[in-house]
C-alpha cells in the first residue's frame, strides 16, 4: 500500500523489474520519495546488485533530508562501481558527492588513476553484467513496510552493502573509450572538470544546428540520435548506451550540431568543454590529441560501412585498402577535380562536402553535392578519359585519395567491383538528368554524365 496525504492507496501489480523500476522511477518523479524508496529497496532484494536502485535510494534519501545517509551510499556505490569496471557510475554517485562535500575530490582522482592509459589493472578483461530488466519479480516481493525513521535506516544499510558471493571485483579492468587514452594525471584532471548531467526520459539534451563547444559521455541509461530533413522528417540515426561518447567534434571546432540527441529513459551524461580544462594544459592538449584520433576513426568507420568502394570487400581487406589512402585536408573552395583533365585517382569523401558541377562553353550547372562517405573520380578511371565534371570543396573537408595504380590493382582483383561501379555512374547519370530537366535547364547538345 501506499500512503498520501492520509490515504492509502492499493500497490500497483507489477510482474518484472523493469515494471518495477519504472513505478519506482515515477513515484520519484512525482515527489513521492518515500514510496520510491521502498520501491527501490524491493529492486535490491530481487537484484542485489542492480547499481541503478542502489544509486535511486541515495537519490531518494538525498530528497527525503537524509544527507548523510545519502553519502554513504554514493561513497560506496562509487567505491564498488570503480573496482567493479564501472566507473561513469561511479563517477555519477562521485559528482552528486562533490556537491554535498567539495573536499571528496580525491576519490574522482583515484578512478583516473585507475582507468588512465598507464594504469597496471588496465587491459583486456570482462566485467559481469548487470541484471536484466526483463527477469521476472518473485512471488510475494513487496518492499518494506516500517515507518519512516527505520526506513532510512535500513535504506542506508541495504544500499550501502555489498558482501554479496556476485560482488567480484575483475583482475583487469576493460578501458573507457577516448578517455582511457589520456594518462593518470591528464584523466583524473578531466574527472574533476566534467560536470554531471541528469534528464528525465525524452528530454532533449542536444539540438540540431545549436553550437556549443560540450562533449558527452553517456554514463547511464540510454540515448537517441536524430536528424531532422530540410522537408521537416526525423529519422533516426542510432540508440547509444553506457559509455557512448557524443558531440566530440564540436569540443574541438564548435560547429553546429548535425543531429538532435535524446534521452531514451531518464539517464546521467557527464559533459566536457574545453574550457573547463583552462588550468590543466596538458590535460586539455590530451583531450585534444584523443578526440581528434577518436573523431578519426569514427568518420573512417563510417566511410568504410558506407562507401561503395568499400562495400564489396570483407573486413580485412577494407582495413588493408585504407592503408592504401592518403589523407588530404583540403580548404573549402579548392577545385580538387578539373573537368576534362586525366584522372589521377579516386577520392572519398571523409568529412566535409564537395560540389560537382558539369561546364559547356560558358555555362556551368551543379549537379550534385557529395558527403562523407562517398566516392568521386573513379568514372575516368574506368573510362580512361578526361574529367566529366569538375569539383570543388564547399567548405573545409578531409579526402581519401587512393592513386590510380591502386585503383586499377583493386579493380583486377575484384572484377564485380567495376560493374557495381559502372551500376552507381549510370544511376547518378539518370538522377541528374532528371534533376536538370525539372530545372528546365536540359538541352540536347549539353551532354549529361554525372560524376567524372
Amino acid at each position: 500500500m501506499f500512503e498520501r496525504a492520509g490515504v492509502c492507496y492499493p500497490a500497483p501489480r507489477m510482474q518484472t523489474v523493469a515494471e518495477l523500476k519504472l513505478a519506482a522511477d515515477a513515484r520519484l518523479f512525482a515527489g513521492g520519495f518515500e514510496d520510491a524508496l521502498r520501491l527501490y529497496l524491493q529492486l535490491i532484494e530481487v537484484q542485489p546488485l542492480n547499481l541503478d536502485a542502489r544509486l535511486r535510494v541515495a537519490d531518494a534519501l538525498l530528497a527525503l533530508g537524509e544527507v548523510q545517509r545519502a553519502a554513504v551510499v554514493y561513497t560506496r556505490l562509487a567505491q564498488y562501481a570503480t573496482n567493479a569496471g564501472y566507473p561513469l557510475r561511479a563517477l555519477c554517485a562521485l559528482k552528486i558527492l562533490g556537491a554535498l562535500e567539495p573536499g571528496l575530490a580525491s576519490l574522482v582522482r583515484g578512478v583516473g588513476e585507475l582507468y588512465g592509459r598507464d594504469s597496471a589493472r588496465l587491459g583486456r578483461g570482462a566485467r559481469r553484467s548487470l541484471p536484466s530488466e526483463s527477469d521476472p519479480l518473485p512471488a510475494g516481493s513487496r518492499g518494506p513496510l516500517t515507518e519512516r525513521a527505520q526506513l532510512v535506516i535500513d535504506a542506508e544499510r541495504i544500499a550501502g552493502d555489498y558482501a554479496h558471493k556476485d560482488a567480484l571485483f575483475p583482475d583487469k579492468l576493460m578501458p573507457l573509450v577516448l578517455l582511457s587514452q589520456l594518462d593518470a594525471d591528464g584523466l583524473s584532471h578531466v574527472f574533476e572538470a566534467c560536470a554531471l548531467v541528469r534528464v528525465r526520459p525524452g528530454a532533449v539534451i542536444v539540438e540540431q544546428g545549436s553550437t556549443a563547444r560540450d562533449m558527452y559521455v553517456v554514463a547511464r541509461g540510454s540515448v537517441r540520435v536524430e536528424r531532422t530533413s530540410s522537408e521537416g522528417k526525423k529519422h533516426a540515426l542510432a540508440v547509444l548506451r553506457e559509455g557512448a561518447v557524443f558531440g566530440e567534434l564540436s569540443l574541438l571546432s564548435g560547429a553546429p550540431r548535425s543531429a538532435a540527441v535524446l534521452a531514451v529513459g531518464d539517464c546521467d551524461l557527464l559533459t566536457l568543454s574545453l574550457a573547463s580544462l583552462q588550468d590543466a594544459d596538458e590535460a586539455q592538449l590530451q583531450l585534444k590529441r584523443a578526440v581528434a584520433t577518436f573523431a578519426h576513426e569514427r568518420m573512417l568507420a563510417h566511410v568504410m560501412a558506407n562507401s561503395t568502394l568499400f562495400a564489396a570487400l570483407g573486413p580485412a581487406q577494407r582495413v588493408d585498402l585504407i592503408k592504401r589512402f592518403v589523407e588530404v585536408e583540403v580548404p573549402a573552395g579548392t577545385e580538387v577535380v578539373r573537368q576534362a583533365d586525366p584522372g589521377q585517382g579516386a577520392y572519398v569523401v571523409l568529412r566535409g562536402q564537395v560540389a560537382v558541377s558539369k561546364s559547356e562553353g560558358e555555362r556551368s550547372v551543379e549537379v550534385a553535392r557529395l558527403g562523407p562517405g562517398e566516392l568521386f573520380g573513379e568514372i575516368s578511371l574506368l573510362s580512361g578519359k578526361g574529367a566529366t565534371a569538375s569539383v570543388h570543396t564547399t567548405e573545409d573537408s578531409t579526402l581519401l585519395f587512393l592513386a590510380k595504380a591502386y585503383f586499377d590493382r583493386l579493380l583486377e582483383a575484384l572484377p564485380d567491383l567495376r560493374e557495381e561501379l559502372e551500376m552507381l555512374a549510370d544511376r547518378r547519370s539518370r538522377a541528374s538528368a532528371t534533376m536538370l530537366a525539372a530545372q528546365g535547364q536540359e538541352d540536347e547538345s549539353f551532354e549529361v554524365e554525372v560524376l567524372l
